[in-house]
């Protein structure tokens, strides 16, 4: 698979900014440079420098990537304007040097549109951003002790929590009228 007289620095470098340009895996990398995966997990494993430049790429990446975000995010949650254009074409009579109809322009029509914002993105802005303000207010965390020592958390909707409280309170007074109707039986 490696390329004949190949230059490692070279590849090594090519590499590098496959890294620091996208998520590609170590196979894809590996194509696209022309060498072998047992190669690239050599050159980590025997060079620091490249090892610590795989790092900092992968560190570049993710930084890119986080700044994309961020501003698609600041986008869904504040809305925006896109231009749509539409183009009606109809056969216009003439060939062209290949012997088909070459089209005309019949209607072109140039259209702004506006998204809102998405409310989902508004959620997820504020209770990140500002989660003392803006919490998840239907969930609560129930700690639940089975058998000893385990220790689970759970989360439940109001809804959950209601329909669970209610179903308690029927047991509790079924149990309680079983009770007094089972010794009222007794007393006789």
């Amino acid at each position: 698979m490696r390329r004949a007289g190949f230059d490692a620095s070279a590849l090594k470098a090519e590499a590098l900014s496959y890294i620091s340009q996208d998520s590609f895996s170590v196979s894809e990398i590996c194509l696209k440079v022309g060498i072998g995966r047992k190669t690239f997990y050599e050159w980590l494993k025997n060079d620091a420098e490249f090892a610590e430049s795989v790092k900092v790429a992968r560190g570049e990446f993710k930084e890119k990537i986080t700044i994309e975000a961020k501003y698609s995010l600041r986008k869904l949650v504040q809305g925006f304007e896109y231009t749509e254009k539409k183009v009606i074409q109809v056969p216009s009579g003439e060939k062209d040097e290949n012997g088909d109809d070459r089209p005309r322009i019949k209607e072109q029509h140039t259209i702004k549109k506006f998204v809102p914002p998405n409310t989902a993105a508004v959620i997820f802005a504020l209770t990140n951003g500002d989660p003392e303000h803006w919490q998840q207010r239907g969930a609560y965390d129930i700690n639940a002790k089975v058998q000893g020592e385990h220790t689970s958390t759970i989360k439940l909707p109001d809804d959950v929590l209601f329909e669970i409280a209610d179903r308690i309170q029927d047991y509790e007074y079924k149990s309680r009228t079983d009770n007094t109707n089972s010794s009222e039986e007794t007393a006789d």
